[in-house]
């Protein structure tokens, strides 16, 4: 049975949906239409109904979604939380010792504003105010102030989340220099093209290919807010966790996305506090110092610059 050879693992916000989109219209890529079965996350399961549609447990379902993949085609994982999990670098290399790994990431601040949009926007994070949700990561780590329809618990602690000099060295630790292709969202912004093609090279594939550049999973927000909290509701998922087993959910679940997407539309959310921004440069810039050491670049001078204008949300 094929199995994956490439792991896009994150991060999340940072145009993962999109290079997965494009990846997967290349003739030699095998991309399954679920893109994070989130399997070697188990640190972040945490065995709830609702993890348990988010995360696929079982090595053989797991292997199912790549079952129709061609024997001439590189076949894709796109589990962008396998890049924050503590276990899956290792739990990687363990399946496919010669993987290729693939990290897309972003201004951390960005990042973190972009995912406490996309949360608030899937019901699953009930403080609408970003600088409210950062102040209470305390009480969450203490099992307070939880959201009720919320699902994937730590990827309420934004400013781990966006913590990503550890969450690379731990690739590192795992996988030869050579095997890591590190993808900056500027980059991909600025010149998506040259930078599908420059992955496209580091997995030995033809990069004469010209994809279709839709962007991918960009900001959105609910028509109605009602609609999406009885689709979230805790008791229906919890009658829905008696009666309906997982597998047999995941086959159904396209009807609800299906419901979900049709009661979102597009919408830019508005630049982040400019104060709130400065006084979170300077939380995170040690952090920042020490990722551009990593990648071998300023990124300090890239995201930082006191003179750029604050970007809004994005997302890809």
């Amino acid at each position: 049975m094929r199995k994956p050879d490439v792991f896009l693992v994150g991060a999340a916000r940072c145009g993962t949906t999109s290079m997965y989109r494009y990846l997967g219209q290349h003739p030699q890529v095998f991309a399954p239409h679920k893109k994070e079965p989130c399997h070697f996350a188990t640190d972040l399961d945490s065995g709830s109904y609702q993890d348990s549609r988010y995360f696929i447990r079982d090595r053989a379902e797991y292997l199912g979604l790549f079952a129709p993949a061609k024997t001439d085609q590189t076949v894709l994982d796109g589990s962008v939380w396998h890049l924050y999990s503590r276990v899956a670098a290792q739990e990687i290399a363990r399946f496919a010792p010669d993987g290729r790994i693939l990290i897309m990431l972003r201004n951390p601040l960005d990042m973190m504003y972009s995912w406490h949009a996309r949360r608030v926007m899937a019901g699953a994070e009930d403080i609408t105010d970003f600088e409210v949700a950062l102040a209470v990561e305390p009480e969450r780590k203490a099992g307070r102030r939880i959201p009720p329809a919320s699902f994937l618990l730590p990827a309420l602690f934004y400013r781990e989340v966006a913590s990503f000099s550890e969450q690379v060295e731990r690739y590192r630790a795992s996988f030869p220099a050579e095997r890591i292709c590190i993808v900056i969202f500027d980059d991909f912004q600025r010149d998506t093209l040259g930078t599908y093609r420059d992955v496209l090279r580091f997995l030995g594939l033809r990069d004469d290919f010209q994809p279709s550049l839709e962007v991918g999973n960009p900001s959105k927000t609910v028509r109605s807010p009602m609609l999406r909290d009885v689709l979230r509701n805790p008791r229906l998922h919890s009658f829905s966790n008696r009666l309906v087993p997982a597998p047999v959910w995941r086959r159904v679940r396209p009807l609800f996305k299906g419901i979900h997407e049709m009661n979102r539309r597009d919408e830019s959310r508005a630049a982040m506090d400019i104060e709130l921004r400065r006084r979170l440069e300077r939380e995170f810039e040690p952090e920042v110092q020490r990722l551009g050491e990593l990648v071998g670049r300023n990124l300090a001078a890239l995201w930082f610059a006191r003179e750029r204008a604050p970007s809004g949300v994005g997302g890809r």
